[in-house]
């Protein structure tokens, strides 16, 4: 599944859980027996109706915050039944959370944007932004948020090109934990055409 094969690959994952198989084990039962947020609101080019050739998902401030305890007592509950103590998984997610930059009260997050390896650079994953990009049109947010790995250089050309803006927050990162570039679109940098059609 393109969506749980692209949250164990993230560091931030890796990291919680120590190596990408036990994130991926943890994953798979957070995502389809706990059936947390891992929502697709964006999918191109259903497989058996179910599997996205590119997919992408956008989360409000509001919504982001109220999924967050029920998110994080999900992950303890996993690193407690993969033997890590709690008081370690805790450290963790404390240093994540210093890593990565806040959103307002104003701004839509794009928690992820995948393309199925095999089909990478086919244009699909413009495709998949070209609709994040006319919901936030609609939504009526000011900001566009989203975080990469800052060693992610493909990841980050992508979203300059899209006319996203690097942010370096003032984070107070740990040396051992992944650190994280924040990407602002403001409403105002919205191009009025998105993939050659006029934004609506």
């Amino acid at each position: 599944m393109l969506v749980l094969d692209y949250l164990a690959a993230q560091p931030s994952y890796d990291f919680l859980f120590g190596d990408q198989a036990t994130a991926r084990d943890a994953l798979d039962r957070l995502i389809f027996e706990d059936r947390l947020e891992y929502a697709i609101e964006s999918c191109i080019g259903m497989h058996d109706g179910q599997e996205c050739l590119a997919l992408a998902a956008l989360h409000s401030f509001e919504e982001r915050r109220r999924q967050a305890p029920v998110h994080i007592r999900a992950l303890l509950r996993e690193g407690s039944r993969h033997g890590i103590p709690t008081d370690v998984l805790q450290s963790r997610l404390r240093l994540l959370q210093r890593a990565i930059a806040p959103i307002g009260p104003r701004d839509l997050y794009l928690s992820r944007l995948a393309v199925t390896p095999g089909m990478q650079r086919a244009g699909l994953g413009r495709l998949a932004l070209d609709e994040v990009l006319r919901r936030f049109h609609r939504s009526g947010a000011e900001r566009l948020v989203l975080d990469t790995a800052t060693t992610n250089d493909s990841a980050r050309a992508f979203y300059r090109n899209a006319g996203f803006v690097e942010r370096i927050a003032d984070i107070d990162a740990a040396a051992d934990a992944p650190t994280f570039i924040s990407l602002h679109l403001e409403r105002s940098a919205l191009p009025e055409i998105i993939g050659g059609t006029r934004v609506t």
